[in-house]
């Protein structure tokens, strides 16, 4: 399969594209990474680390959102509450990612998500204790640069500054997909540190 790249907020033509009030359009793209039968893809761990070289090339923020295709935020503030924690001028670099419960809602009576409120509103808040519960897979905000490694010294304050790449508007969309596709490709990560010491570990 090869990777393809689908800009549904702005197409590319204009940088400065805005919504009725002036703000800027956030770029929307749609990736499909490479898979091969006889390279091994790791699953979502595989399709994280693929992101967080694909989104470095076209805008290297420094938060990265994972959201199941299945999923969606019905609350607008979550993206507010989880900076609130990572830009923490105390505690913020001690903090490595701000993760949401999944909760359903209009359930029957024998439905099939009793497991995921077990993890959720049980096992979670016993692992607290342990320094916090594990990433969970979905409505997760991650530091992109805990995910590539970076370690930080202890009492470090957050310097947390919205890099955007000019590639870009330098670039333009077409070009900028085909410098990407090699960093979604299924051989990218062979002989390399990727799923080790960098992104998420396989």
């Amino acid at each position: 399969m090869t990777p393809f790249f689908k800009d549904d907020t702005i197409d590319g033509r204009d940088p400065n594209a805005a919504n009725v009030e002036g703000c800027g359009l956030p770029t929307s793209v749609y990736l499909a990474r490479e898979k091969r039968l006889q390279y091994h893809h790791n699953f979502k761990a595989g399709a994280m680390n693929a992101l967080i070289r694909v989104s470095a090339n076209i805008s290297n923020g420094n938060v990265i959102l994972n959201v199941d295709c299945d999923m969606y935020s019905n609350n607008s503030k979550a993206i507010r509450d989880a900076l609130c924690f990572l830009m923490d001028e105390g505690k913020g670099r001690e903090v490595a990612y701000v993760q949401f419960p999944q909760n359903f809602q209009n359930l029957t009576k024998n439905e099939l998500y009793s497991s995921f409120r077990i993890i959720s509103e049980v096992e979670m808040h016993g692992s607290d204790g342990y320094e916090g519960p594990l990433y969970i897979g979905s409505g997760c905000f991650h530091r992109r640069d805990t995910l590539c490694g970076r370690n930080f010294i202890k009492g470090s304050k957050s310097d947390m500054k919205w890099v955007i790449s000019r590639k870009r508007e330098e670039s333009g969309i077409h070009e900028l997909e085909e410098n990407s596709k090699s960093l979604a490709s299924c051989t990218f990560e062979q002989d390399t540190e990727w799923g080790k010491e960098m992104g998420l570990k396989y």
